[in-house]
């Protein structure tokens, strides 16, 4: 009798537990919008995206860091009693940025972190009413990124406009590094994309690329989308494009708004090894580019080092990074290449890319 006593209590017990899992795996809360208030506070809108018909209440919200995930501000908001039925909404406001928190080291410390991030947390409705609070119920949003506005910046965006772009491709000859020539046409390409504006709009992009250290220049324009995130465009280039060889700058300008980065250094050495395309890898939820994929040509077997430079407005180096690849002659690889220090997309003017042979 004892044993069944044992047994059904503790059949009772697993289900319950199991329950609780169940309805903890069923409901799902999103950040769905950050906005900055007239009085410098922000609000965070919550949604209750639960797929079942799952109620959920709105247990805190936090202001932390992700880059130590130390805590500058919790706010407990089961006293508000925030119970959102699925598809239903609520902003929370009033919450604080680092200027507004009272401890001054405090505020210091979370003035200087670069990557901020506001999460909320909640739990069913059904779990919280029977009385359980443990951090296996309280589940956390997904963490809605802000850059911290404390945070000076080097380069302000133009006001007139601006667009950011992060690919920028060239066509060269896998071996030589020599700017591709269409045979019919005689003209080159330059491949660009445009994810990010300061506006819906159709602008003319022009692109001169010419060769360091020579005589070799080629220019062209073309008419562009933008923003247009995932869609490539490219830009005959005509002039002396069978002069052109690696090294080379590619500059990127527009007569209506600012190109950024603007300018754009493919390096290598002829017939040995050379960058032929670069893509600046970023997040989406805080623009911030942390490596790159650079495209690299080789015309002989060897060891190579791949470098990237990246300088903002003012030419100040911003961030660094290289990696190492062995290749073989007539070959082309992508290459990432993690930088030294995540760096926000909007503050990077210059990138320049360098291989050289080291084995």
């Amino acid at each position: 009798m004892v044993a069944n006593i044992w047994a059904q209590n503790s059949f009772l017990s697993t289900t319950e537990e199991t329950d609780i899992n169940i309805a903890v795996i069923r409901s799902f809360v999103v950040i769905e919008f950050v906005s900055y208030d007239d009085d410098g506070r922000v609000s965070l809108v919550l949604r209750n995206v639960s797929e079942d018909e799952v109620d959920v209440i709105i247990s805190k919200v936090e202001l932390r860091s992700l880059e130590t995930s130390k805590i500058f501000y919790s706010r407990d908001l089961l006293g508000d009693n925030i119970v959102l039925r699925r598809g239903e909404s609520y902003t929370v406001s009033g919450l604080p940025t680092c200027e507004d928190l009272e401890d001054p080291m405090l505020q210091e410390e979370c003035k200087s972190t670069v990557r901020l991030a506001y999460r909320a947390y909640y739990m069913p409705l059904r779990i919280y009413g029977k009385g359980y609070r443990l951090s296996t119920t309280e589940t956390p949003t997904g963490d809605s990124v802000i850059m911290n506005p404390s945070v000076r910046l080097e380069c302000l965006l133009p006001e007139e406009g601006w667009v950011l772009l992060d690919l920028v491709d060239p066509v060269t000859l896998v071996s030589s590094g020599d700017l591709y020539a269409d045979p019919s046409t005689h003209k080159g390409r330059v491949w660009i994309e445009a994810p990010l504006a300061s506006g819906v709009d159709t602008i003319t992009v022009q692109a001169v690329v010419s060769r360091i250290g020579g005589s070799g220049t080629a220019s062209g324009s073309a008419s562009i989308k933008v923003p247009e995130p995932a869609q490539q465009y490219y830009i005959a280039l005509s002039g002396k494009v069978s002069q052109i060889y690696v090294p080379f700058k590619v500059t990127l300008s527009s007569p209506s708004k600012r190109i950024i980065p603007g300018e754009w250094i493919f390096g290598g050495q002829r017939n040995v090894a050379h960058v032929s395309g670069l893509l600046l890898s970023w997040r989406t939820e805080d623009k911030l580019v942390d490596s790159i994929i650079a495209e690299v040509g080789f015309g002989s077997l060897g060891t190579y080092r791949v470098s990237i430079t990246l300088k903002d407005c003012n030419g100040k180096i911003i961030a660094t990074g290289s990696n190492t690849v062995t290749a073989s002659a007539s070959t082309k690889a992508s290459i990432p290449i993690e930088l030294s220090n995540p760096v926000r997309l909007d503050q990077i003017y210059y990138v320049e890319s360098g291989v050289g042979k080291i084995g």
